[in-house]
């Protein structure tokens, strides 16, 4: 105990003394007519009665669409007009007019409005020149609805419509989201299973045990085999890849006779699991996946199964069930009582469904003798499923529990079958596992049975900030006393001409972060000037960001930036601009970004508690919040737990997920850092709602981390594997490198990073932070041979990183480092 105490002092010291460089006519008309449409229309596209017209607005990518449909084919338009300014009363106050043209194949007339001003909240106002004489104004929403909440953000204020750059191709989220009418509200983007809103039908969906994929041919599943890639610095990649163009990585398709879908859309979700529908016509398939489930759940409309397979598949056994062997795999088909099979001994069968049953159902097996278990659970259709925690002050234990609810299709039985991920099932004494288990990317998974399971963690607390060097050690002091009066001088203010200052919100979050380490230093060594420099330096930049200029109207403009934020409402989400990395066209990333921003907020509120009230800038925080986690399923502004999975137990950083690996996080460091954040924001508001959040989401991510990055127990990692770490995890791969280098100093420390009071976590196991350092020092000579010239060549990059992380392991050393 005491060898580890020290440990952690002297880290703290080390910590402490080692800090980084650091927005046409003159006539009198009728006053604006109020919103006359607060519902949204066909395919969510917003519409308004305007005098005999139906106006539909459709604004995407800087240009707004106005479809006018006539009441009747006798009504014409020949003129429409709009303005931002609010309740106009003379047409003299347009904006613009445009002539309408003439009628399309429709009736109807189409007009474009190119880079219209609209006002922040959405609202423009439209007037019409009709052959039935003119409607006045009319107050319309591009988004179809009021965001009144939007004038309840304190002080704070945001945008409705993006910020525009001509010169970049996205600008904004696209328009097109591939859902049915039966999903209301945000959009679970950030998810294993985004990719499906994104594109017609999906990326692979990475569930494990199995693998998915929609397609024009219907949903290939796979439990694909072990793949090895070596990467150019001899690294080796552990793939378990479905791959549409490699035959052998699918071992079947689900589709129908005569069945081309348009599409595959997002009908229904879970917090783990997702309705799937395609259509053809008349006919109609619906899917359940589910994070864990070995089974796949159907419902086929005006169709009947058809599984497709690369060759003819081995039957094992056949009656009202299938059961198959493919690809070394076996596999469990289960259909109503009554069901009969075609096309048994060639490679394509069909389960002939009885009269008024359509639901069918599928399972990967374990091992051969398991059929007849599954087969038992196999009509237990998983149709929700919900996460719960709850943090106990008592003991520090976080309790979640995983609530799978089921419908019998026949039968009594309502239990089903989950394999949980080493993380869930590791040290858990509130199991019974079942003697299946199945091999997959994280390591073995343990399969139950039942309709619930529960896991129990330890929250070991984090630090608002490392504390101070006993002051009786004068000589460090001092050298703490010259390092904060270096930082005073020149490394306080956001511009570009200060390295890391950075413009875009990871950039800006960056620098939050470095004053928000430097501010309790200064405290520490009674430089009361430099910290109040620093507390209103994070306070500037916080604000400048939390509220919207109506005149910040360029995207990454140098000479004018934009630090704002804007809410889209079709997908869900707040975007910061200046944006980086794909966070304001791919939703990338903004755990990472704003996580940032939260922990340098909850700084200031441990501070200044008037700044952190919700009159003031506290509920532009919570709304950051809400966007990256958001708590609270009645709040449909934003998805449930955006960038958290409860299942996998971690982040997923790509908003849309449109790899072949599936969805992937890098800097799991960066994500608990967020969730630290969300932890320090509940405590010094005294919102414990938040605050066990934070612990939940931390908790459970330290214990992700744990496993699959660093894999501290030795289990989880396939024996070819070489590398101590993973640097990124994937759906379907496990890799040692980032997105933009394979210099070893940055592959590893990109997952130690920030280091902060909540980095402790990294010490679990202090023989594995030695292990880990070394590795860097084994790799960094080949890399020196194989390096591209405009790449890292410094040892001494990281160096505060590399030796806080150090300190971990021997703190003296690291200190002489």
């Amino acid at each position: 105990m005491m060898k580890r105490l020290n440990r952690t002092v002297g880290f703290i010291v080390c910590f402490a003394i080692i800090i980084a460089t650091l927005v046409s006519g003159q006539n009198t008309v009728r006053a604006a007519a109020f919103f006359s449409t607060e519902a949204n229309g066909k395919d969510n596209i917003p519409e308004y009665a305007i005098g005999n017209f139906l106006a539909r607005l459709n604004y995407s990518q800087s240009s707004l669409t106005v479809t006018l449909i006539p009441k009747s084919s006798s009504y014409e338009a020949s003129n429409i007009w709009y303005t931002n300014i609010s309740n106009p009363t003379q047409l003299s106050q347009a904006v613009a007019g445009y002539p309408t043209g003439p009628k399309n194949s429709e009736g109807n007339y189409i007009v474009t409005i190119p880079n219209p001003q609209i006002a922040v909240d959405g609202t423009l106002y439209l007037f019409l020149a009709t052959n039935t004489g003119d409607t006045g104004w009319v107050k319309c929403n591009v988004h179809g609805m009021r965001i009144d909440w939007i004038n309840d953000l304190g002080l704070g204020s945001i945008r409705t419509v993006p910020v525009i750059n001509p010169a970049w191709a996205e600008n904004d989220l696209p328009d097109m989201i591939y859902k049915t009418d039966n999903i209301k509200g945000a959009v679970p983007t950030n998810d294993w299973l985004s990719s499906i809103l994104w594109i017609p039908f999906s990326e692979p969906l990475y569930s494990h045990p199995l693998v998915y994929q929609y397609s024009k041919s219907g949903l290939a599943v796979s439990m694909p085999k072990t793949q090895y890639y070596r990467d150019v610095d001899g690294d080796i990649e552990v793939i378990r890849r479905l791959d549409l163009n490699i035959p052998e990585t699918i071992d079947f398709i689900v589709g129908a006779d005569n069945f081309t879908p348009y599409d595959a859309r997002l009908d229904k979700f879970g917090d783990w699991s997702a309705d799937v529908v395609m259509a053809d016509g008349t006919k109609n398939i619906k899917s359940t996946i589910a994070h864990g489930s070995p089974y796949i759940y159907f419902d086929f409309i005006g169709c009947y199964p058809k599984i497709t397979f690369n060759s003819v598949p081995e039957i094992i056994q056949k009656g009202q069930n299938l059961f198959v062997k493919v690809n070394g795999n076996y596999y469990g088909f289960f259909a109503p009582e009554g069901s009969t099979w075609n096309g048994i001994g060639s490679n394509s069968i069909t389960c002939n469904l009885p009269y008024g049953k359509t639901y069918f159902s599928l399972a990967i097996l374990p091992e051969k003798d398991a059929f007849e278990y599954f087969r038992e659970k196999a009509y237990a259709f998983i149709v929700n499923t919900e996460v719960q925690w709850k943090y106990c002050e008592e003991d520090s234990s976080v309790d979640t529990t995983f609530i799978v609810t089921t419908e019998a299709k026949e039968g009594t039985n309502k239990d089903t079958i989950l394999a949980l991920y080493p993380h869930q099932w590791r040290n858990n004494g509130f199991i019974t596992p079942l003697n299946y288990t199945y091999e997959s990317i994280r390591g073995t998974m343990k399969t139950i049975c039942g309709q619930s399971f529960r896991t129990r963690y330890v929250y070991n607390g984090i630090l608002p900030y490392l504390p101070g060097i006993d002051k009786s050690n004068s000589s460090a002091i001092e050298k703490l006393k010259f390092f904060v009066d270096d930082f005073e001088k020149d490394k306080i203010n956001f511009n570009l001409n200060n390295p890391g200052a950075g413009f875009d919100t990871y950039w800006t979050g960056k620098k939050l972060n470095q004053l928000a380490q430097v501010l309790p230093i200064a405290e520490q060594v009674e430089d009361t000037l430099a910290a109040e420099k620093i507390m209103n330096a994070i306070k500037r930049k916080l604000e400048d960001f939390f509220t919207a200029d109506p005149d910040e109207n360029v995207f990454y403009d140098l000479s004018d930036k934009n630090n704002l934020f804007y809410y889209n409402s079709n997908w869900g989400t707040l975007i910061g601009y200046d944006a980086a990395y794909g966070s304001q066209n791919e939703l990338n990333d903004h755990h990472f970004h704003y996580g940032y921003f939260i922990y340098a907020a909850a700084q200031i509120a441990l501070r200044d508690s008037e700044w952190a009230k919700d009159s003031n800038w506290g509920t532009m925080v919570k709304l950051l919040i809400k966007d990256i986690a958001n708590h609270d399923r009645e709040d449909t502004r934003f998805p449930f737990l955006r960038n958290f999975d409860p299942y996998a137990g971690h982040s997923w950083a790509s908003g849309h997920a449109k790899f072949i690996d599936g969805n992937n996080q890098e800097s799991s460091s960066e994500a608990i850092n967020a969730w630290a954040g969300i932890i320090l924001w509940g405590e010094a508001t005294n919102n414990k709602t938040l605050r066990d959040l934070g612990i939940y989401l931390y908790t459970t991510e330290v214990n992700a981390v744990n496993n699959y990055w660093f894999d501290i127990y030795g289990d989880t990692k396939d024996p070819q594997y070489v590398n101590t770490d993973v640097s990124m995890i994937w759906g379907g791969k496990n890799v040692h490198t980032t997105w933009w280098t394979n210099d070893p100093i940055q592959v590893h420390a990109i997952n130690w990073l920030p280091i902060t009071g909540a980095s402790l976590y990294l010490g679990t196991d202090p023989e594995y932070v030695k292990r880990n350092y070394d590795s860097v020092w084994k790799e960094w000579d080949n890399w020196l041979k194989i390096r591209p010239a405009d790449q890292n060549s410094d040892p001494k990059l990281w160096q505060d990183i590399m030796c806080s992380y150090y300190a971990l392991y021997d703190p003296e050393e690291a200190i002489s480092k």
